[in-house]
């Protein structure tokens, strides 16, 4: 399971637990425990986003990609290009 879904399962669990006490101080506790668990989320979904982007600029599940391929083939020729005279 995604890691923001289950987070927004908490903050729903929260959300229902401070609908039912009628505790003003209670009820302000889990509404601020279910924002917190829904900010989580939000970030664990950029992170996710972010690692897909990332991960495909580098390799696309056919070997390296082309960041790895441009590296290691300048570590065959001993670094990168250089001009000549």
């Amino acid at each position: 399971m995604n890691q923001s879904v289950k987070y927004r399962q908490n903050a729903a669990e929260c959300y229902e637990a401070a609908r039912i006490l009628s505790d003003p101080r209670q009820k302000a506790k889990l509404l601020a425990m279910a924002h917190s668990w829904i900010s989580l989320a939000d970030h664990a979904e950029r992170n996710s986003h972010f690692e897909a982007a990332t991960t495909g600029l580098t390799n696309h599940g056919n070997g390296p990609g082309v960041v790895d391929s441009a590296a290691s083939a300048m570590s065959r020729k001993g670094g990168p290009a250089r001009a000549t005279a």
